[in-house]
């Protein structure tokens, strides 16, 4: 028992990578999240699939957007699976907004 070794993630950058957030399905695959401070920032995603290892990472921000601060929530669709909802904030200062982005997931 006890922890293991620690597994990166992220892949080699020359920027730092933050406020890491992590969501675990029903089917236990887990999501982590995070920020990139690059010019502009950029919010990240990975998955850790049930096989036992972390995908490439994914850009979920748009190309153009200053995006910052990530959540990630698992809502249920008309289908049946589950959407991932991505909510982080965009710009800086007083014209700061929120943007959610849904991927819809039918598994």
């Amino acid at each position: 028992s006890g922890w293991q070794a620690p597994t990166r993630i992220t892949r080699s950058s020359l920027v730092d990578d933050l406020d890491p957030v992590l969501l675990v399905d029903p089917s236990v695959e887990a999501r982590l999240a995070w920020w990139r401070d690059a010019l502009p920032r950029q919010v990240m995603m990975s998955l850790f699939t049930a096989g036992g290892h972390w995908e490439a990472n994914e850009l979920v921000s748009e190309d153009d957007q200053d995006a910052w601060a990530p959540t990630l929530t698992l809502v249920p669709n008309f289908a049946g699976g589950l959407n991932l909802t991505a909510t982080y904030n965009v710009g800086a200062g007083p014209g700061t907004c929120s943007v959610i982005k849904e991927r819809f997931d039918p598994e």
